[in-house]
């Protein structure tokens, strides 16, 4: 839904409203793929136009953790993208697989899940399933971080890879809690890769087999609470949603009272109220347009 919803003849907008920096939003994605359509290009849904390129047999399949997903055959199937993050960053998405990983020490021995790398000791990067591991290894000097937990389970689970240069660490989550973290000297960018590969190592030809889903990139190394949130599909939950009356609800009473549901980050909401889509739909604080009818209330409620 969007901000704004039409009801009857009156139209109500819900805006939420941040109250200092402890009622802030987590981070946006700088890359988000939700992995519900295949059609030429991998369209990214965060606003930065970094969409990826389908290679190899990658197949839109039902059944994802979020509607639909890809399916990567474990041979040939991979997306492709310019890379787009260098120093701190998060790598995270839904799996779901049942194929052990290749095995080895070191991520970039697995089968990969996001893949910048080159031959030799270099500034680069890997995410990989380690034989039932997940396996995040960064370059120069080399090092991996290994996951205690499996995960490969043949159920959805949710991984990140978190690279903190402030920290000179990097570390792995499965399904949003810290499993493992190591110290690693190199908090230079890794960028001697220019290209990043989701589901394959294809300097190696060492490819995922199983299914993934709403893959996010940030370009900052997000802390436990901010990979929590990234694991809810789409991009923020802030908003006003499953409005009362529905979106596109005919026949409403004229004494209804308007509801909603609160924005998971919000701390108020305004309402906007009036017979003008265009004015409900364009204003806000600075121009209220005559529309703005409550700022700042915390109930879920507006009685016209």
């Amino acid at each position: 839904m969007s901000r704004k919803y039409v009801s009857w003849i009156c139209v109500v907008a819900l805006l939420a409203v941040w109250v200092g920096q402890a009622m802030a939003a987590g981070p946006m994605p700088l890359v988000y793929y939700p992995f519900n359509e295949l059609e030429g290009t991998v369209p990214d849904a965060s606003g930065n136009g970094l969409d990826g390129a389908p290679n190899g047999g990658l197949e839109l399949v039902a059944g994802g953790y979020d509607g639909r997903c890809y399916s990567f055959n474990g041979s040939n199937s991979y997306v492709e993208l310019n890379r787009p993050v260098q120093d701190s960053f998060t790598l995270a998405a839904w799996i779901k697989t049942e194929t052990t990983g290749l095995a080895g020490t070191q991520a970039y021995q697995g089968s990969g899940l996001f893949w910048s790398d080159v031959a030799g000791t270099a500034n680069d990067f890997v995410v990989a399933v380690l034989g039932t591991k997940l396996s995040f290894f960064t370059g120069n000097p080399d090092a991996s971080v290994n996951s205690n937990g499996d995960i490969v389970t043949s159920d959805w689970v949710h991984i990140a890879a978190v690279r903190d240069t402030a920290a000179g660490a990097i570390s792995v989550y499965i399904n949003g809690a810290l499993d493992n973290s190591v110290a690693h000297a190199n908090t230079g960018p890794l960028d001697a890769q220019p290209l990043l590969a989701i589901g394959a190592n294809t300097l190696d030809s060492r490819y995922y087999t199983g299914l993934m889903d709403d893959v996010k990139i940030y370009d900052v190394a997000l802390a436990e609470a901010e990979v929590r949130q990234a694991m809810k599909a789409g991009l923020r939950v802030e908003f006003a949603s499953d409005p009362v009356p529905a979106d596109g609800q005919g026949d409403v009473p004229r004494d209804v009272v308007l509801q909603w549901k609160a924005g998971e980050f919000a701390a108020a909401h305004d309402v906007y109220f009036g017979t003008s889509f265009d004015d409900v739909n364009t204003a806000g604080q600075a121009n209220p347009l005559g529309a703005l009818v409550s700022q700042g209330q915390s109930g879920t409620s507006y009685d016209p």
